[in-house]
């Protein structure tokens, strides 16, 4: 072991980062959907989804650690037997097991290959799980092997739910309710008197049943399944869960929460706490409730779901560009037009314009201070240019006599600004308008012989050299340049239908740009010829970052597609070192379109996207990564092997802890007491991982190896 220890350490002091991977920053703790929830206990709780994710918390959803799973296959049930025993199942028949509360996840061979939706044990041996064809599937030897049962059915099994040691019940396409008496071995169809889709199946008692689908089905049964009566509500349900016969919580469409105080003979609409579709609910017995849903959604209810909290941590708003001066200060936009600035490498973020009335729709920052963002006033809906001096955290107006909407900004060199608007000349008939200052925003003129109309991408090489791009259903897409500062601008027409989304350039006459099906461009003559490149991909392209002329990223994806098995949605990440001649995949681990992109230095990189996605690629401002330990914080034994003595100087209050992987991925994050407190790493796997210790404006951070 003290061979590997030294070697680890010179790894991790040579700054190696070839295996560097992506890692989420925002939301946390996740940004994947989620689709099952289950609590063994009051305080223990498990929560599974996209790219292999399962997420654990042992404080009734205070905190949450992330499990390494070893697969990225989407997980759709997740079912634990008691505290530490516990399956999920997925995607390709993907089936995976623990026995020790999540510390190690083993995969187990299901032998087939069609998706499963749903997994149930009757006791630590016994259990079954189905899916997609009226796929069930049995083990009586806790998931070592698995055997294929007939159901009965040809249509997909979405949900099963057992009420005692033989007798369990399913549910799926077609209004279906199988029913089992000898642990999942045979299975009857039961007549539910209906052909909608039905979801979710629970059952309190022996007798006593729901199950929830289309169009705000619920059935109940009170009598083993023999008969079920219908209590029609609205919306698509699904999920539920019942904590006794009579009261019960379902979730569903575009967030909505349904809820049931006697037996589903009234059924209320809670108010809509999410954002997007909900995926699966749990009620314990003490009357919490936990929901989980698409983008990481997870809420909790203390009043057996009456009301409900947000668990996550950070903005959840779609983020439509990011700019990192350094690989610590970095700012970030959002479709609804909020500025967010982080100065700690994305780990948290805050509102740069906190209580101002501004809809910005671009910001541009040469650097960590000075910047401008272009908008409206949303009291006025006249139009704003703001400057600030001081990384955001003040605002001047620099618009004044211009009341248009501006649309874009693009600052370069100390005091050259130019920015584009849009104003109505005649009735329902607008023209844009480019502006120029030369002092910092203290005074401007406009630019009359700009030839653009719609045009986007400000973008300036140079105080004198600028690009702007245009696309329309006459001319194909149009570049426009200018080499004078704005005063006169050369016109080419590409010949192509091509509309990019985004541009860069990492030189003067070199450019990259990206568009939609996975396109990806390139001149090395300022766009007077242009050539495509193959990316490898045909998904859509929405931002692209070159470190140099050799080596950059694109990213991009394709949007969420809600239905009654959701999926559709993807993240992409692509890189080249050779100037844009091959593009190879990274892993994003995101199932989210991403559609801003900024590398700081040739080491550190950040992607955000919809629903607040912010990852990063590389070690954080700290430095993790390098040093082992920094700003007093002592960790001991090191390396450990139950038991980790943490000390963080000069602190006296409590602090956030996170141990993150080598790649990033938080897991563990906790509050503890400062300025000692010890922390139980007994069930970490044997490798390195990264300490963070944040209190009173203090930052520690170092690194732990787990012998």
């Amino acid at each position: 072991m003290k061979k590997n220890f030294f070697f680890v350490i010179f790894l991790i002091l040579s700054g190696i980062q070839s295996f560097a991977q992506w890692s989420n920053l925002n939301p946390k703790p996740t940004g994947n959907t989620l689709y099952s929830v289950c609590f063994p206990t009051e305080n223990t709780g498990y929560v599974a989804g996209d790219h292999g994710t399962i997420l654990k918390t042992d404080d009734a959803g205070a905190t949450w650690s992330n499990q390494v799973t070893g697969i990225s296959d989407t997980l759709f049930s997740v079912f634990f037997e008691d505290e530490t025993t516990g399956w999920a199942v997925g995607t390709s028949g993907s089936l995976v097991k623990t026995t020790n509360g999540g510390a190690a996840w083993v995969q187990q061979t299901s032998g087939v290959t069609s998706d499963l939706y749903a997994v149930g044990f009757v006791s630590a041996t016994t259990g079954v799980a189905a899916g997609d064809g009226g796929t069930i599937l049995k083990t009586m030897d806790g998931g070592a092997t698995w055997n294929l049962r007939p159901s009965g059915v040809a249509t997909r099994i979405t949900a099963i739910a057992f009420t005692g040691d033989s007798t369990g019940y399913a549910v799926g396409d077609g209004g279906l309710i199988p029913k089992t008496a000898d642990a999942g071995s045979s299975w009857v169809a039961l007549n539910s008197g209906t052909t909608i889709q039905l979801s979710a199946v629970s059952f309190p008692a022996p007798d006593t049943g729901y199950a929830v689908g289309w169009n705000g089905t619920i059935l109940k049964t009170i009598n083993g399944g023999l008969t079920w009566s219908s209590h029609p509500s609205s919306g698509w349900m699904y999920a539920a869960s019942f904590n006794n016969s009579r009261q019960g919580v379902m979730v569903g469409q575009d967030g909505m929460m349904w809820r049931t105080n006697d037996g589903a003979a009234h059924v209320s609409i809670a108010s809509q706490y999410a954002d997007g579709w909900l995926y699966g609910v749990c009620l314990t017995r003490g009357n919490a409730g936990y929901a989980v849903g698409a983008h990481g959604q997870i809420f909790k209810s203390t009043d057996g779901g009456i009301t409900w909290a947000d668990l996550r941590v950070g903005p959840v708003q779609d983020m439509i560009s990011v700019y990192f001066a350094t690989k610590g200060t970095g700012f970030m936009l959002s479709r609804q037009g909020i500025v967010f600035k982080t100065g700690d490498g994305g780990v948290t973020w805050t509102k740069c314009m906190n209580g101002m009335r501004y809809h910005v729709v671009k910001i541009h920052f040469r650097d960590g201070f000075n910047g401008y963002a272009a908008g409206t006033d949303s009291l006025t809906s006249y139009g704003v240019l703001l400057k600030t001096a001081d990384g955001g955290a003040t605002w001047i107006i620099v618009s004044n006599g211009y009341y248009a909407p501006f649309y874009d900004v693009f600052s370069v060199g100390e005091n050259n600004v130019y920015a584009v608007y849009e104003l109505e000349v005649w009735q329902n008939i607008w023209e844009d308008f480019m502006i120029k200052s030369t002092d910092g925003g203290a005074t401007w003129k406009t630019l009359d012989n700009w030839p653009a109309g719609n045009a986007k991408g400000l973008h300036f090489t140079t105080p004198d050299r600028g690009y702007q791009h245009f696309s329309s259903s006459t001319r194909g897409l149009v570049v426009y340049k200018t080499t004078d500062g704005g005063d006169t601008w050369i016109t080419d027409s590409l010949n192509t239908g091509i509309e990019i989304n985004s541009w860069c350039f990492p030189t003067a006459d070199t450019s990259f740009a990206v568009a939609a099906g996975g396109i990806i461009m390139k001149t090395t003559n300022g766009w007077t010829t242009w050539v495509l490149k193959n990316s490898g991909t045909t998904q859509d392209l929405y931002a692209v970052d070159f470190i140099n002329a050799r080596e950059g990223y694109a990213a991009g994806g394709s949007y969420w597609l809600p239905g009654p098995i959701p999926g559709g949605a993807t993240g992409i990440i692509l890189k080249t070192e050779d100037g844009g001649e091959t593009w190879s995949e990274e892993v994003s681990g995101t199932p989210t379109p991403l559609l801003g992109l900024s590398f700081p230095d040739p080491n550190t990189g950040y992607v955000a996207g919809s629903k607040g996605t912010i990852m990063r690629k590389g070690s954080g401002p700290d430095g993790i990564g390098i040093r082992l330990t920094q700003d007093g914080l002592k960790i001991a034994p090191n390396p450990a092997r139950s038991t980790l003595h943490l000390h963080l100087a000069g602190s006296t209050k409590t602090g956030r802890l996170s141990i993150c992987s080598m790649t990033g991925a938080v897991l563990l994050a906790k509050i503890i007491p400062l300025p000692d407190a010890s922390v139980d790493v007994s069930n970490f796997q044997a490798g390195v991982y990264l300490i963070r210790i944040t209190a009173d404006g203090k930052v520690g951070t170092g690194k732990m190896i787990k012998d």
